[in-house]
This record gives C-alpha cells, structure tokens and sequence, in this order.
C-alpha cells in the first residue's frame, strides 16, 4: 500500500503525461466489412469444461460491433 500523497503523486503524472501526448494521437479509423471470427467457451451443463464454440462473419457496421 502506497501512502496517500505518493498515490495522489502518481495520479497526477500519469494524468499530465496522458493528456500531453494527446496531440500525437492518431484515430484509428476501421475499415469495412470486417471479418470477424470470435471463439468462445459453452457452458451447457454436459461438461464440467465447457466446449468451444466459434461464430465467424462479417460485421458492416461498426455500431453492430459489440453485437457479434
């Protein structure tokens, strides 16, 4: 455990560091369609392990993302 003013310290470098390199910061632009390939462990009840399971596609909106 770190005393409060060394956390309080840190906090603030890190924080002035963060906010001076935004001018170097680029957006990361993605391109579309994505291919997306998301692999997974399935929890059914058969197997203490689990199973792998895949789901592959192509997401052409960036907003439906989080959904696949």
């Amino acid at each position: 455990d770190l005393p409060f003013a060394d956390t309080h310290r840190a906090l603030y470098e890190g924080a002035r560091k963060a906010v001076q390199a935004i001018p170097k910061c680029k957006p990361y632009k993605l391109t579309l369609p994505i291919k997306a390939k998301k692999e997974y462990l399935v929890f059914d009840g058969t197997s203490k392990e689990g199973h792998l399971a895949t789901n592959e596609g192509t997401i052409d909106n960036v907003l439906n993302l989080i959904d696949f």
